[in-house]
């Protein structure tokens, strides 16, 4: 076709294209090398594969040609491809065919390029890696690959090198954010790697799924290039090393290239590892990572990531399991992992671990850590993860959790199992608190207590781990919903069901009722086959759970509360077990309404809901009484009813409480008490003025109102009466018969004889006086029933039994019981009395325990007549019996003397007078007032209160006469009787005024109430209890009108007095008079009120005196007085107290002429206890009179004031003891005055709130009162009157008296404890001051106290710090005003220990808890301070120690190394560590010019040691801060060094180290001239050693920063570790050692050695020469050593000529000069010199002239201990002088040495030296063993083959036999010879004989006895083994000769020494002759 046709034109773009191409070809084809060939593929193979592209098949198809041929050309690998270009080109095409070819190349060309052009390719690997995962996995693999490869070669930064994040990620080729995401990515999938084994691989393959835990298939097969076998084993020759890979991907990843967050799952996946190298790097990786703070682990998509990691999810399996462990760990941290979503994956998880098969034996280990982690996860989640996410999957959890526990065997557990996790697994599951229903809960609960109860046996921990369960299950059940009514106990079905259907069934089971109820059997049934006997109680864990989860009001859970008060034993009703007392404590608890309330404080806790308070109030509401005694009596012991027996529903209560009694045995007497107190707390709260506040003293307090309170009594007996629906008939009765049957028990303790409450601690008599005190309460109609069933005949044998208190309850029982009007006519009540009388009329033969019952019967009578008489029914209504109980009476008052019967007699009287029985005509007629008032006197005046109440109540059957209301005066003698006769009331009434000189205080009190009888008969108040019976009104009694007024006129007056016991009576009395006082008596109560304000002038008299008592009763009585007064005098009082309390009240006498409460001084006053201040001659000072006449006497008249003033102290603190105290408190209560009072003096409110702060108890408890009393809203007038309180707390906190002081202290703790800072910012300097004074105060407990403030104080300011950011302007402002103060004089610097231990205990705190924003500008003085007080805080003995540390036989170093280690123990290095880590860049600028000078100003070791330390933080914490100040520090560094104490240098030279790893080189060197000076120019070894320390810091501590300057370190080093001295060389040595690897090191550096070295040879000091002439000695050995075994085409060669030019001068110049101890190394060196650098010396004939001269002339030396190694040294220079002949010049010398010393041996040889004499036979002996070696080693062949060599051998043996010539011949010198010996005749071996006849002859004839001796055959045999074996090997050189002229004569003699000989060893040796 024509060549213009258009269609050739795409032809002619083809044939261009091949045109090209074929040039191309033909280029490469002519390529006649490989260089050449190599360059053409630099240029040509990119563009060639470029073509690949074409759109030309035929193009595409010559360039594949082309390259088949390339890559036949290429296969040598010394041809290098152009891999950069290949790179580039990959990037930018895209055609897929080019880029196979370019990966091809790449593939191939990679591991032909130098490391360094690898290297270079780095970054365009991983460039382009990202963006080939998206166009070709497998190129991206190659590219991977590669990367892999040179990734342990790449040089990395260091970790927290500083390299700026983007100029590394530049370098690695990382242009982006996603690219290092990805690159981490495919590392950590690296790090998940663990390659399959091969022949499990070759079966995977098949199916394309291979891969390992952690990763996909397609991942694996990614990683291993495509399921290569060969791609990570390292014995093939592509293989990679997959540790190395990883450990190198570790360092890469710890680069700033990556973010935290990019490295968390590597760090994660590298912690897993199974390699420990690996896990450990990731172990550190991770801990970094996560403690940065900059990764999210709340992210979402991290934690599915984790989780399915964890769990497995597609095709990707789970992780290994030490893997797992880690995740979970990482999970455990992150929050969003317990989440709804994360619920169901939960469960998977702990499906996996927990409920699967046992693992195996080899994997327990491990599994077992797995399931550990496993359940710490769970326990995480459980606490963690909100309540609906717990309540969807706990029932579930809780599953699989119980189910591992049964598959280890339960409730024995296998003994293969792991008894740990089992432990775990029970805590596990009593966190998951939110799990489901009910029914859910209650079978876990089961669960649990069935396994506390039999799973206790394989370990001492299990049943705690189980009891923390259950702890953790309160919670819950405690929000169930209250429930009191019993529930039905006993289910039909409970003998075919084991699962609880209550909560109070189940707790109840597990109460361990007795053993006879279902408990035991219960549990059998649910453990089936798995039953054993129980190992464990579980009462006290079932106690617990009834009094946190079941209300008050719950009858079960108090059933189980009285079970266990009752002390029922652990296996039932066992008489005499014992319960365990924790049991008995917590059943008490539970029936106790406060400790119920107080245990379940945390119910509700925090702000509530009206339901939830409705719920609160339900739950702590006391049980309904009736529902209550009918399930205790009735309900809770139905199934030990028997199957004959009736119903207890349907018994009579007697029946019911009687088996009730036998069933329950010692819980019946709590459950008695229970009722009974439950029953009057329900009466008293239906009135709101006598209803008991449940708090501590709820029961006590019952018993008080009930037993005391008129008004509390009139409620209860109101109630019983009309309240049929609170107190139901059936239950009082049954109440009424249970009471009654305690009463009446034989065993004198009631019906129970166990412990806790009603058990052996008589609760038999307490619940008889229930049942009295209930009787009395109770009216007639509703007791009718009680009392006909009642048995009268059991009372009186409670009333006659042996004990004193049943006999009184029983008495009182019987009188009550046997006169009630369902009795009267009773023939059985009237055979009793008439019985009892009988028992009577034996009093005076009545012994032993007949004695308690006639007391018991005369009481009882006593009783019965009273009461009789009380019902208004006649005593004659027993025929003739009252007539003879009289008379016996009195008959027992004149005559008996058992003191037993006189109580009952004296009982007896009591009770008839006090009801007007008898007359008191009809008394005085039987026997004289007079002498029955004595009678009673003389027990009274003992302090016996029955009799003193005997008496007042004797005295209400007389009448008033006209002489009672005149004022008494004391009787005269002689008018007794006549007053007894005349006013028998008055008399009686003296004598009872005369007992006030008893002085015990009950005593007093029981003087009141029978005075308050006396004069007040039964309008006193204190008789209303006597008045028993609920349907009668109180007696009448005699009338009075003008006892009641004397009375209180003569003991006001009383309470004036001056006499002690009359006054401390007086005011006890005036108390009783005024609360005995009935209000409803108009008399009485006109009488007391008329008489108020004096009662109060002395009431208040009274409360100035010392003693307590007196104070306490004069506070009460003025509480009653004020409540007893008008409005008028109600104002009075609170104004008197108010100001009295303050000191605003004058004192002295007020206006109305009374005592000022702060006393008014007399000089009769007492103003201190007798003995209290002693004057010295056996007297004290008392009174004022004392303190007058002490001041005179001494001179001083400020004694006076002195004294007075510490009186009106002690007066004022006990007036202010005595407020409050039994109502004194009351008096401010609702008081209009009071609230007047405080607006018109505020600062009342100041000083009544420091005094609640009083250190005196009682003080405190009373201005508590007052201050509830005045203020009542306290936390309003604390706000009003802050600044006063505040300004008069500052004001007096360093006042004179001690208790303001501590006052003060703990007031104002408590003052800004929860106040905000703003309120108290301003006065926070000042409290901060004053408290630090405080706290050197004399007083231990005002220290205390300003400890308590200041701790307060610090506490306030370490919540600020804690709360970070939020608080961060509160805390910065404290700071600014505390820490000036801390550490100022007053704190850090205080002369007062306490004062600056407290301070520095504050600066940690604040330290180790503040922020660093708030710290950072206070970091440079708080540095400075924290390092000097290192050494103010080391205590001062140690200095002691330090200067007599032999006295003591300890070591200054041993003194010093315990001070260091405190050091590094102390808080403060902590503390300072702490400000280490919090400084930025502005804050090191303000530290550098501090610390400088502290380090310079530090003194003491600590200090010093601390200021070193924290050099060392700097450098290594803070490197990047720190190091533009590391050169300043580092040349601070070497003045320390020099201190003189060694571990302060030490410490020093540490730190110099640390410092060096940031120092620039110029320092550096820099130290190191400085420390080459101290060693060259110093004077003392201490200061050279510290050269060495330097050395050795830098060489161990920096060795980077030593490598990089070995050169100008090194040789120095060298030298100087040749140094003498130990301490000073070991330094050096360890610095060389530390950095050289070998030998040649030192011709590496030789020149430098000996530049440093050969100039000290001529230095001043000898140390510094002799250590040069050692490192010269050195080095030339080390060259010789290391040329020993060098070999050129296969001849060994010598010392080089280069080393051998620079080593000889130095040597000549080391051997010069006189000799020095240890010279002969440098001589030993010189001959080796002279051995191996033959070569050289050959060469310069002049060099070895000078050889032969100094051999010579050291030879020569007359130094006798040098000359031994000098004449050695001469042999080996001959020897290895092979040149010439040395034997005459070394004959001249050794001769005359030879000659000398074996011929005048006595003297030759003692001569005196630097170490002292040598005598002979050490020198002596070496030094002629030594010439006989040199005349050997002069033999050489030069020698051997000279003319005369005969007369030379003649010779030498000549001298050989001169030198063993002595007799005996040395043992030292004859081996020698004999080895010289063998050797010399080695060396004539193979030389033919001589000529000479005669000369041979004459030779071996001198040879002959240096062989044999010349004395006798065996000569030789007494010398060692060894002397003889180098003999036997002489004759043996000596035989193997072949000269015929000797060898038959010396095998002859060979064989008879053979003979002779008595060692194997030497027989064989000369069996080889």
């Amino acid at each position: 076709m024509a060549p213009g046709n258009g269609n050739a034109a795409p032809q002619s773009t083809e044939a261009r294209e091949l045109d090209l191409v074929g040039k191309v070809e033909f280029r490469i084809a002519l390529a006649s090398s490989d260089a050449k060939l190599q360059d053409l593929l630099e240029k040509y193979l990119a563009p060639l594969l470029l073509k690949l592209g074409s759109e030309h098949v035929n193009v595409r198809n010559k360039v594949i040609s082309i390259c088949q041929h390339i890559n036949t050309r290429i296969e040598p690998q010394s041809v290098l491809l152009p891999v950069s270009n290949l790179l580039r080109q990959y990037k930018t095409t895209s055609v897929p065919l080019i880029r196979h070819f370019d990966i091809l190349y790449i593939r191939r060309g990679l591991p032909r390029l130098s490391l360094t052009d690898r290297l270079a390719l780095l970054p365009d690997l991983v460039s382009v890696l990202a963006p080939t995962l998206s166009t070709s996995r497998a190129d991206a693999a190659q590219f991977f690959n590669s990367f892999l490869r040179l990734l342990p070669h790449a040089q990395l930064p260091a970790r927290g090198a500083g390299e700026d994040a983007a100029t590394l990620r530049a370098k690695l080729g990382l242009e982006s954010d996603e690219n290092a995401g990805m690159l981490a990515f495919w590392l950590g999938r690296l790090l998940l790697l663990s390659p399959v084994r091969p022949q499990n691989a070759g079966r995977a393959s098949a199916t394309m799924q291979t891969t390992c835990p952690g990763l996909t298939p397609a991942e694996y097969a990614f990683l291993t290039l495509d399921n290569n076998p060969s791609t990570f084993d390292p014995t093939t020759a592509q293989g990679l090393s997959l540790p190395e890979t990883k450990a190198a991907a570790l360092r890469l990843l710890s680069t700033s290239a990556f973010t935290d967050a990019q490295r968390l799952m590597p760090a994660l996946f590298a912690a897993g590892d199974a390699n420990a190298r690996i896990a450990d790097a990731g172990d550190d990786a991770l801990e970094r990572v996560l403690a940065s703070g900059n990764v999210d682990l709340e992210d979402e998509a991290l934690v599915r990531d984790l989780f399915a990691l964890y769990l497995g999810e597609g095709d990707r399996p789970p992780v290994r399991p030490a893997l797992r462990i880690e995740l979970l760990g990482v999970l455990a941290k992150s929050a969003a992992s317990a989440t709804q979503a994360r619920a169901t994956r939960l469960a998977d998880l702990v499906a996996g671990a927990a409920a699967g098969p046992q693992p195996p034996p080899q994997g327990t280990r491990e599994t077992a850590k797995l399931r550990g982690a496993v359940f710490e996860y769970v326990h995480f989640f459980a606490t963690s993860a909100p309540p609906e996410v717990l309540r969807r999957c706990g029932a579930r959890l809780i599953a699989m959790l119980v189910a591992y526990i049964e598959g280890q065997g339960w409730p024995k557990m296998r003994a293969a199992e792991d008894i740990t996790l089992r432990m775990y697994a029970y805590e596990v599951i009593g966190l998951e608190d939110h799990i489901g229903p009910r029914r859910v809960m209650l079978e876990l609960l089961d669960f649990l207590f069935a396994s506390l109860h039999e799973d206790t046996m394989w370990s001492a921990d299990t049943p705690f781990s189980i009891e923390k369960a259950l702890s953790s299950l309160l919670a819950p059940f405690s929000r169930l919903p209250a429930s009191t009514s019993p529930p039905l106990l006993y289910d039909p079905d409970a003998a075919t069901t084991t699962k609880p259907f209550s909560l109070q069934i189940l707790l109840l089971r597990y109460a361990e009722p007795p053993a006879h109820l279902v408990a035991h059997d219960a549990i059998r049934a649910r453990l089936g086959a798995n039953f054993h006997e129980p190992h464990r109680s579980t009462r006290f864990a079932a106690v617990k759970f009834a009094n946190r989860c079941l209300a008050y009001g719950d009858l079960v859970a108090r059933w189980i509360d009285v079970l266990a008060a009752g002390g029922v034993a652990d296996g039932g009703l066992r008489p005499g077990a014992q319960p365990p007392p924790e049991v008995v404590e917590e059943g008490l608890k539970g029936l106790d309404a406060h400790w119920f309330r107080m245990t379940n404080m945390d119910v509700g806790v925090g702000p509530q809901s009206e339901a939830e308070r409705e719920r609160r109030r339900k739950r702590e509401e006391l049980p309904d009484w009736g529902q209550l005694v009918d399930f205790f009596f009735r309900g809770a012991l139905e199934p030990v009813v028997g199957a004959d027996d009736l119903p207890a529903g349907h018994l009579p209560p007697a029946e019911t409480i009687a088996r009730f009694a036998r069933a329950a045995g010692p819980a019946f007497a709590p459950a008695v008490a229970f009722a009974r107190a439950i029953l009057l707390a329900r009466l008293l709260q239906t009135s709101p003025d006598t209803a008991v506040p449940v708090d501590a003293d709820w029961r006590r307090r019952l018993d008080v109102a009930v037993a005391t309170d008129p008004r509390a009594r009139a409620v209860a007996r109101r109630c019983v009466r009309d309240r049929a629906d609170l107190v139901p008939q059936p239950p009082l009765e049954l109440l009424l018969h249970a009471l009654f049957g305690a009463l009446v028990a034989n065993s004198g303790v009631g019906l129970a004889g166990g412990s806790g409450e009603g058990g052996a601690g008589g609760a038999g008599p307490r619940l008889g006086a229930d049942f009295v005190e209930l009787v009395a309460l109770t009216p007639e109609e509703r007791l009718r029933p009680v009392v006909v069933a009642l048995d009268l005949g059991a009372a009186v044998g409670a009333a006659t039994a042996n004990a004193e208190a049943q006999r009184e309850t029983g008495a009182r029982a019987f009188g009550l019981l046997a006169t009630f009007p369902a009795k009267k006519g009773d023939p059985g009540v009237r055979a009793l009395v008439r019985d009892l009388v009988r028992r009577m009329r034996g009093w005076e033969v009545a012994v032993g325990a007949e004695v308690n019952g006639v007391a018991g019967a005369t009481l009882t009578l006593g009783f019965y007549f009273a009461k009789l008489k009380y019902r208004g029914r006649e005593r004659g209504e027993v025929e003739g019996l009252w007539e003879e109980f009289f008379d016996c009476l009195v008959a027992m008052l004149k005559g008996m003397s058992d003191h037993t019967l006189i109580d009952a007699a004296f009982a007896t009287l009591d009770q008839l007078s006090l009801f007007g029985v008898m007359e008191a005509a009809e008394l005085v007629e039987k026997i004289p007032l007079k002498e029955l008032v004595e009678a009673i006197m003389s027990k009274a005046k003992s302090g016996n209160e029955r009799a003193i109440l005997t008496l007042g109540h004797l005295a209400m059957i007389f009448p008033e006469s006209q002489e009672e209301g005149k004022e008494a005066a004391p009787e005269k003698d002689g008018e007794g009787e006549d007053t007894a006769t005349s006013a028998p009331l008055r008399y009686i009434l003296n004598q009872l005024h005369s007992l006030h000189t008893i002085r015990t205080p009950e005593t007093h009190f029981a003087l009141g109430e029978a005075l308050s009888c006396l004069s007040a008969s039964w309008a006193s108040s204190v008789l209303h209890t006597h008045a028993d019976i609920a349907d009668l009104d109180r007696p009448r009694g005699q009338p009075r009108s003008r006892t009641l007024p004397a009375l209180l006129d003569r003991v006001i007056a009383d309470c004036t007095q001056t006499k002690p016991s009359l006054k401390k009576a007086a005011v006890i009395w005036l108390l009783c008079l005024v609360q005995y006082s009935d209000a409803e008596a108009a008399a009485a109560s006109d009488a007391v009120r008329a008489r108020l304000r004096p009662a109060q002038r002395a009431f208040k008299a009274c409360l100035t005196n010392r003693d307590e008592l007196v104070q306490e009763a004069a506070s009460r009585g003025l509480g009653l007085v004020y409540e007893r007064g008008d409005a008028e005098l109600k104002r009075e009082l609170v104004r008197d107290l108010v100001g009295s309390f303050t000191g605003e009240t004058a004192r002295g006498v007020e206006a109305d002429g009374s005592a000022a409460m702060a006393g008014a001084v007399t000089p009769e006053t007492e103003l201190f206890e007798p003995g209290a201040l002693p004057t010295g001659d056996g007297q004290s000072v008392s009174t004022y009179r004392d303190v007058l006449s002490l001041a005179a006497e001494v001179g001083d008249s400020s004694l006076v004031y002195r004294f007075m003033a510490l009186a009106a102290n002690n007066a004022i603190w006990s007036s202010r003891a005595a407020f409050g105290r039994f109502g004194l408190g009351s008096v401010f209560a609702g008081v209009e005055g009071a609230e007047s009072y405080l607006r018109e003096n505020p600062k009342v409110v100041a000083k009544l709130y420091r005094w609640r702060f009083d250190p005196n108890p009682n003080v405190k408890r009373s201005m508590n009162d007052i201050w509830t009393a005045l203020i009542k809203e306290p936390n309003k007038a604390i706000d009003t009157h802050f600044d006063a309180i505040m300004t008069d707390l500052l004001g007096n906190i360093l006042g004179k008296e001690w208790r303001v002081r501590q006052a003060c202290c703990d007031a104002i703790g408590d003052l800004i404890r929860g106040r905000k800072l703003e309120t108290y910012e301003k006065y926070l300097t000042k409290i901060w001051t004053k408290a630090f004074k405080v706290l050197d105060d004399i007083k231990d407990s005002v220290r205390q106290a300003a400890n308590g403030l200041a701790q307060a104080l610090t506490s306030v300011l370490i919540r600020s710090l804690e709360a970070g950011e939020s608080s961060a302007k509160n805390s910065e402002a404290m700071l600014t005003h505390i820490l000036p103060f801390l550490l100022s004089p007053a704190g850090l610097h205080s002369s007062a220990d306490d004062v600056r231990d407290y301070a520095l205990t504050t600066l940690v705190k604040i330290i180790r808890n503040g922020s660093p924003h708030s710290l950072r500008r206070f970091i440079p003085e708080l540095m400075e301070h924290l390092l000097m007080q290192l050494t103010a805080l080391e205590p001062q003995a140690i200095n002691y120690l330090h200067l007599n540390a032999e006295k003591y036989q300890v070591t200054v170093q041993e003194i010093d190394d315990a001070r260091l280690k405190s050091v590094r123990l102390s808080p403060l290095s902590d503390a300072i560590d702490r400000c280490i880590d919090m400084l930025d860049e502005p804050t090191m600028t303000a530290l550098v010019p501090v610390l400088e000078r502290t380090v310079k100003a530090a003194v003491g070791l600590p200090s010093k040691v601390g200021c070193s330390r924290a050099l060392v933080s700097l450098s290594t914490r803070r490197m990047l801060l720190f190091k533009p100040h590391a050169d300043q520090f580092l040349r601070l560094a070497e003045r320390e060094i020099m201190d003189r104490n060694d571990t302060v240098a030490s410490s020093y030279a540490a730190a110099l180290g640390y410092l060096a790893r940031t120092a620039s080189d110029a320092q550096i060197l820099a130290t190191a001239d400085f420390a080459r000076s101290l060693y060259l120019n110093a004077d003392d070894d201490r200061s050279r050693a510290a050269a060495g320390d330097v050395f050795a810091a830098v060489s161990k501590l920096a060795p980077d920063r030593f490598n990089r300057l070995t050169s100008a370190l090194l040789p120095f080093c060298f030298v100087a570790k040749n140094d003498s001295a130990p301490t000073i060389r070991e330094p050096f040595a360890a610095a060389w050692a530390d950095n050289v690897g070998g030998a040649r090191v030192v011709l590496l550096y030789l020149r430098e050695i000996l530049d440093v070295a050969t100039p000290l040879l001529d230095a001043n000091r000898w140390a510094l020469r002799r250590a040069a002439a050692r490192a010269i000695a050195e080095a030339a050995r080390t060259a010789c050593d290391v040329s020993a075994g060098a070999t050129v085409d296969g001849q060994k060669v010598g010392v080089g000529a280069k080393e051998a030019e620079l080593l000889w001068p130095a040597l000549v110049a080391a051997v010069a000069g006189k000799t020095w101890e240890g010279k002969e190394v440098v001589l030993e060196a010189f001959a080796k010199f002279v051995e191996k650098a033959d070569a050289f010396w050959k060469e310069r004939r002049d060099v070895g002239v000078e050889i032969n001269k100094i051999a010579l002339r050291e030879a020569k030396r007359q130094n006798v201990a040098y000359r031994v190694h000098a004449v050695k040294a001469l042999g080996k220079v001959a020897a290895a002088r092979t040149d010439m002949d040395m034997f005459d010049e070394v004959a001249k010398v050794v001769e005359p040495l030879v000659e000398e010393l074996a011929g005048d041996a006595e003297d030759a040889m003692d001569v005196d030296e630097e170490g002292g004499t040598v005598k002979k036979g050490s020198l002596r002996e070496d030094t002629l063993a030594s010439a006989v070696e040199a005349l050997q080693d002069a033999i050489t062949t030069k020698t051997i083959e000279s003319k005369d060599v005969l007369s030379t051998l003649s010779k030498t043996l000549a001298l050989f036999r001169t030198a063993t010539a002595p007799d005996p011949p040395s043992r030292a010198v004859l081996p020698a010879a004999f080895r010289a010996l063998k050797l010399l005749l080695a060396k004539l071996r193979g030389r033919e004989p001589w000529q000479n006849n005669a000369e041979e002859r004459a030779f071996f004839e001198t040879l002959d006895p240096l062989l044999f001796g010349e004395r006798t055959r065996g000569a030789f045999d007494t010398f060692g083994e060894t002397a003889r074996t180098v003999r036997a090997e002489a004759l043996v050189v000596v035989c193997g000769l072949g000269w015929d002229v000797c060898g038959k004569d010396v095998r002859e003699r060979i064989e008879e020494e053979i003979g002779r000989e008595k060692s194997e060893v030497v027989r064989v040796v000369l069996r080889k002759g």
